[in-house]
Order: structure tokens, then C-alpha cells, then sequence
């Protein structure tokens, strides 16, 4: 109602007090979206760009965050013109987005489940790693990025593509090994790859490949819950009493398993101060 009322003004005052105006967008971008609004959200954002408003990633994140954080089946398409419009602001040097907003548009692909998913996730990745290398540090993927991309091969198991599946699972593994060998992978890691499992058919070698991912995590002190319970969606009912000492039909004991299988979880909870920042999203 302010904004309705006083937008002649505002805008007479824009070039005096530029600073100010923008600060007033970026409320009511940070407040549609924390309401769960992302229509009303993008608009203002929109304006910002038009008006040639200082933008940065956080308010292109938060809006495409808010995006998949509702069932609409018009949020794909939102969250794709907000990554366009943040590609225009990127071209005509407006300001460097950072990692966040791309691995969170990677977050709202695989929330839609989008056709070719595994390969559209490589595209984005392989535009991160060309800006870093281009000079843009704030750009350079993260284990939130990785462990986006693990979910989105996950996902693609709904392709019912062979082609997808195959390609889909061959990036998982790279994805995997790059994690392992920067010693960067935790428990999501280890969760999304049990998930990715399901891209291969029933047998020997999907009950390997879990045996080897679940081995892995409990070598490097990463299970909980969560790893437990993609663990349960991934092996069979017999390969996942062997590896747990649980029955698959009961529920998920983690504090009965061995404490080095936690270690690294445990010691992330004690070490865990009070948050000054908003946190991320699991996957």
C-alpha cells in the first residue's frame, strides 16, 4: 500500500537517493518470498533489473528457492526466467553471481523432475567451472553444488530412458569419485549415491556398487539417518540386514550401530555453534 501510494515519488527520487530505493525493493523481494510468494517476489526483482537497481545473487536465490519450496506446477518456468533474467544482469556486467544460485536452480530442475535432467545439470556445472576459470572465484562449485547434481542423477532414474539412465549414472560416479578424492563428500553425498543406485537394474552390480558406497561412508565416520534410510530405499532387504545388523522391517536404530560409523556426525553436532546465517537446504 506504501509502495502504491508513494511510487510516483520514489521514482522522482531514484536518482537522488538510489541507494535507498533499492533497499526498499529488496525488502519487498526478501518479504514475498519469505511468505512463500514467489510470483510477487520475481516482479519486484524484475523491476530491480529494469530500473538498473544493484542486484547481487542472494535476492535471484531466494527467489528461485522459494520457487521449489511450493507446489506449482508453474515454478519451473518462474525459477528458469529468473536464472534467464540473472544471466542478463551477468552479460551486460551488472554484477558476478556466485554458486548458490546456481546449484539452487540445479535444486529447482531436479524438484521438477526435467526432462534430461542429468545432462542439464552437467550444462550448468560445466558454466560454473568455465566462469571460475574465467576469473569469478564466488562461482567455483561446491560440495552443495555436487552433492545437487548427485539428487539430480537420482531423480533421473523417472526418465524411464535408457539413454538418460546410462548417462545419468555415469555422471554420478564421476561426481562421486571428484568428491572422494577431495575428501569433500558427506553424509548427502553418501545418501544420494546409495539413491543413485537405482539407476541400475536389480543384481550383483547395483548390490556391489551399495555395498561399496555404504562401506565407504561408514569407513569415513558419515552415517545417519538419513544415509541409513536411502540405504534402505537402495539394497535389498537382505544385503541391507548384512551390512546394518538391523532388520529391514523395523525402524532405523542408528544408535545401535558402531559410534566410528558416526564419527564424523557426531563430532559436526558437538562442534556446531548457534547460526548467524541462514542455513542450506539438505539436497
Amino acid at each position: 500500500q506504501i509502495l502504491n501510494r508513494y511510487g510516483d515519488q520514489l521514482s522522482e527520487m531514484e536518482k537522488d537517493c538510489v541507494e535507498d530505493i533499492t533497499d526498499i525493493w529488496k525488502a519487498m523481494v526478501f518479504g514475498w518470498t519469505q511468505i512463500g510468494d514467489p510470483v510477487r517476489a520475481q516482479k519486484y526483482l524484475t523491476e530491480m533489473a529494469e530500473r538498473g537497481m544493484e542486484v547481487d545473487s542472494l535476492w535471484f536465490e531466494r527467489v528461485i528457492e522459494s520457487n521449489t519450496q511450493i507446489n506449482d506446477p508453474g515454478a519451473l518456468k518462474r525459477s528458469f526466467q529468473v536464472f534467464e533474467l540473472m544471466e542478463q544482469c551477468r552479460l551486460h556486467g551488472d554484477f558476478q553471481p556466485n554458486e548458490r544460485v546456481y546449484t539452487s536452480f540445479i535444486r529447482a530442475m531436479t524438484k521438477a523432475r526435467t526432462p534430461n535432467l542429468a545432462r542439464k545439470a552437467t550444462a550448468i556445472l560445466s558454466r560454473m567451472q568455465k566462469l571460475y576459470d574465467e576469473g569469478n572465484s564466488e562461482i567455483k562449485p561446491t560440495v552443495f553444488t555436487y552433492n545437487a547434481i548427485l539428487m539430480a542423477c537420482a531423480e533421473t532414474q523417472h526418465a524411464h530412458d535408457a539413454e538418460q539412465t546410462n548417462e545419468a549414472l555415469h555422471l554420478a560416479v564421476r561426481i562421486f569419485k571428484l568428491l572422494r578424492s577431495g575428501e569433500t563428500a558427506d553424509h548427502v553425498s553418501f545418501g544420494n549415491m546409495l539413491r543413485c543406485s537405482n539407476l541400475m537394474p536389480d543384481g550383483p552390480l547395483k548390490d556391489a556398487l551399495v555395498q561399496s558406497a555404504f562401506q565407504l561412508c561408514c569407513q569415513t565416520g558419515w552415517v545417519n539417518e538419513f544415509v541409513v534410510r536411502d540405504l534402505k530405499l537402495s539394497a535389498t532387504d537382505e544385503l541391507y540386514e548384512s551390512l546394518t545388523g538391523l532388520k529391514a522391517d523395523g525402524e532405523i536404530a542408528v544408535e545401535r550401530l558402531p559410534s566410528s560409523w558416526r564419527g564424523r556426525v557426531e563430532s559436526k553436532k558437538s562442534d556446531k555453534k548457534p547460526a548467524v546465517r541462514q542455513t542450506r537446504p539438505r539436497r
